[in-house]
């Protein structure tokens, strides 16, 4: 969660990540975190924070056993499968229902990075390129713009 809620990744792509995305060989964490997109197939470059370096420290002392290959979200089907992300929504469902929060899903975490960004002032159009959407209507999705948001913009203007 802490990955996802701090990147710009979709769940496809975070269940893929392997121990060497994110540990450079001397198992340092890497100070960015290197991803193939799933749908697009580019690859994306994007830094990590110092909270998100920590968090991964943490996990990787518990559960990195010296395999780069090694998924980080490893399945209990297998030793080298990832989970699903059926399987992660059905982790974050139990945990949002555990918290007594509702509507929480596995595109609640890069939605929230989205939005938070935009709160945080950063440009939509960096924004935009960072989720690599194709589609208008998926782009303002995932940023929390709403047609009202578009409207105030809208309804300021006044050239004369």
């Amino acid at each position: 969660m802490t990955i996802g809620i701090n990147s710009p990744y979709s769940i496809s792509d975070l269940v893929r990540g392997q121990f060497k995305h994110v540990l450079d060989p001397k198992n340092h964490v890497r100070a960015h975190l290197m991803e193939i997109e799933q749908k697009t197939g580019k690859e994306n470059k994007d830094a990590l924070s110092k909270g998100v370096k920590k968090a991964i420290e943490v996990y990787a002392d518990q559960y990195y056993e010296g395999d780069s290959e090694a998924y980080l979200f490893r399945s209990r089907k297998g030793t080298n499968q990832a989970i699903s992300r059926v399987q992660a929504w059905t982790i974050m469902s139990d945990v949002a229902n555990e918290l007594g929060l509702e509507n929480i899903g596995t595109h609640s975490l890069r939605k929230t990075f989205g939005y938070q960004q935009i709160k945080r002032g950063t440009n939509i159009t960096l924004l935009i390129k960072t989720f690599n959407h194709s589609f208008e209507s998926v782009r303002l999705r995932y940023t929390g713009i709403t047609q009202d948001d578009m409207e105030i913009v809208y309804g300021t203007v006044n050239f004369s």
